[in-house]
């Protein structure tokens, strides 16, 4: 059986009453009602911000690796 918490998430998620949640419902009417193109679009745009945010991270990582070898190749260099 779910736990409380996930019914309470569930039903936050889909828009029901707990009541509507556990009782007979048709899943085929859920889903129609909560992947609109609106919902849709909403994903795939947090998916598109999500990637931007990882390359700006992985760009600025290569920075620094770059800065950390240019400064041990001056450190060997001058050592």
């Amino acid at each position: 059986y779910p736990d409380f918490q996930r019914l309470v998430l569930l039903s936050d998620y889909f828009g029901l009453t707990l009541d509507e949640l556990v009782r007979d419902i048709d899943i085929q009417d859920v889903r129609e009602k909560n992947m609109s193109s609106e919902k849709i679009d909403s994903i795939y745009n947090d998916s598109n911000s999500f990637k931007s945010y990882i390359k700006i991270y992985v760009y600025i990582g290569m920075a620094i690796l770059v800065f950390l070898a240019i400064m041990v190749a001056y450190g060997l260099i001058k050592g």
